[in-house]
């Protein structure tokens, strides 16, 4: 038999027993949750290592690009380095402590426009991931599809008046507004809101069942404009495309003008039915053109600085706008018939213009009709790009009109410097018109050349600052493509597209799209990338 005490010191021991099993069992837990929370932690700061690492190659691209916007010359030639601490501001810390990345760049040897990257991202000095990726530039034509549209605006657009015609799709970088019944036979479209939209006639303005605008489109992206700072690109582009300019007979610019001793780089480019501008592929004057008269081929003119239409510019052969129906046509009907016409007139004029500067149509030098008209009621004050963090002047958004300048929002135009409002010495020539080549005897200031009564002009124009310019009732075939305009007419305005700038006819194929040498952008990219 057992005594009560022998009992009680068995139980007492089993007690102890499962007390000890119950603590090795918590201790084999608690350790088990330490591992894997550092477990956890680890592979938490790893993750994030590697999104930093992801973030060093991002930060490698918009270094290239920036840097290539000073031209080839100014991309590294040899192995470029750099180092980045990201902390939170204000407290020198972060979340992991600091977050360091290491960036390598290094030219892949015979390809200039290809770069090695090597990006290593350490947090707390403890995880670490390597990205390794190859970083190549592309350049492709309609990148950004701004040549899709009629009329595209990198600001605030506005339509005020029914006597203006649209056919075409017409888009803004912000808001788009419209006044007393403008019509439009196309899309319209604001990265912002469309203002007054009751008030568009055409297509544009159709309401559906239920009373809303299928075709005006709020809210979209906003499309970024080619940066023509370097014209380096396209002078290439031009000498070996064997690029020219003529004039009847007489080739007056061989792909580049100003680039040879006794050009001055300012030219006059004036054409007849019998002697017409002959444009040949991609030309790049490197001042200011003057230009009027009949047009033909195929090409673009790039001026280092501004584009002066002084009177109707139109082609030598007319080329018909499509004969489509917007009120009753389909929508299938609509683009059959553009197909066709594109077929029909792909290979006949075409001819853009795209200003480093701007573009002014008229003559300026009218105080009493242009100067009064564009520039004292509009140009002189605007151009300015303290814009706010939209990028969109007179939205009174943050960092708008503060005083300084936010380049990484307020950078418009793209070219890594501010501009303020335009001037009349910016508006005129940067030299007088007797110091321009190829000037017709007898000329002896601008408007001896230049009219306002401009009412046919032919042709893309594309420029990242103003179009403006003083017309009677003008009829325009091609595009208006900018981020300042201000251009007054007389009576009426008809805009018509020249569909064979649109990217529609790429069909993946960009060799089927009519090659005029348009302004491109120079989109650095990952070419593929490894762990």
């Amino acid at each position: 038999m057992k005594t009560l005490r022998t009992k009680s010191g068995v139980a007492l021991i089993t007690v102890i027993i499962y007390a000890l099993l119950a603590s090795l069992i918590a201790g084999v837990f608690i350790s088990m949750a330490v591992n894997e929370s550092k477990l956890v932690e680890r592979e938490t700061q790893s993750t994030a290592a590697f999104y930093l690492a992801e973030t060093g190659v991002q930060w490698a691209l918009r270094y290239l690009t920036e840097t290539n916007k000073e031209g080839d010359d100014a991309l590294p030639d040899s192995t470029y380095t750099d180092a980045i601490t990201l902390n939170d501001e204000g407290t020198g810390t972060s979340y992991y402590g600091a977050n360091n990345i290491e960036i390598q760049l290094d030219p892949v040897p015979s390809e200039p426009l290809k770069y090695f990257a090597k990006v290593t991202a350490t947090i707390n000095d403890q995880s670490t991931r390597t990205i390794h990726a190859t970083l190549a530039r592309y350049r492709r034509y309609l990148p950004t599809y701004v040549f899709d549209y009629v009329y595209f605006i990198n600001n605030w657009g506005w339509f005020y008046g029914d006597t203006i015609n649209a056919n075409g799709d017409i888009r803004s970088n912000g808001n788009f507004s419209f006044r007393y019944d403008p019509s439009v036979n196309g899309d319209a479209y604001a990265a912002d809101t469309i203002i007054g939209g009751g008030a568009i006639g055409g297509i544009a303005g159709d309401t559906n069942d239920e009373g809303s605008y299928p075709r005006q489109h709020h809210e979209v992206d906003p499309l970024p404009m080619p940066n023509l700072k370097n014209l380096d690109i396209y002078e290439d582009m031009a000498i070996s495309q064997d690029a020219s300019i003529s004039v009847g007979d007489t080739v007056l610019v061989n792909g580049v003008y100003g680039d040879e001793e006794g050009e001055s780089g300012n030219i006059v480019l004036i054409g007849t039915a019998e002697n017409p501008i002959v444009v040949h592929g991609p030309n790049v004057i490197r001042g200011d053109v003057i230009i009027k008269g009949v047009v033909t081929g195929q090409g673009t003119i790039y001026s280092g600085r501004n584009v002066y239409i002084a009177g109707n510019v139109t082609y030598k052969n007319s080329v018909p706008v499509p004969d489509i129906d917007y009120e009753h046509d389909t929508q299938e009907e609509i683009d059959q018939k553009i197909d066709d016409w594109y077929e029909e007139n792909k290979s006949d004029d075409l001819v853009a213009y795209a200003a480093r500067e701007s573009i002014f149509w008229g003559d300026y030098t009218n105080t009493t009709s242009w100067k009064s008209n564009c520039y004292d009621d509009y140009l002189k004050y605007w151009g300015n790009e303290d814009a706010g963090v939209d990028g969109i002047p007179g939205t009174d958004d943050e960092y708008e009109d503060d005083g300084t300048w936010q380049e990484e929002y307020e950078d418009i135009d793209g070219d890594g410097e501010q501009d303020g409002n335009y001037t009349w010495s910016y508006v005129a020539t940067e030299v007088p018109i007797t110091d321009f080549d190829n000037l017709p005897e007898g000329v002896d200031s601008f408007n001896d050349i230049a009219t306002n009564d401009i009412q046919r002009i032919d042709g893309i124009f594309y420029t990242n600052h103003a179009i403006s310019g003083r017309c009677n009732s003008l009829t325009l075939f091609g595009a208006v493509i900018g981020k300042d305009e201000a251009i007054i007419f007389n009576n009426y305005l008809h805009l018509y597209y020249d569909w064979r700038v649109h990217s529609r006819f790429t069909k993946n194929d960009p060799n089927q799209l009519v090659n005029i040498g348009l302004p491109m952008i120079d989109e650095w990219g990952i070419e593929k990338w490894d762990e």
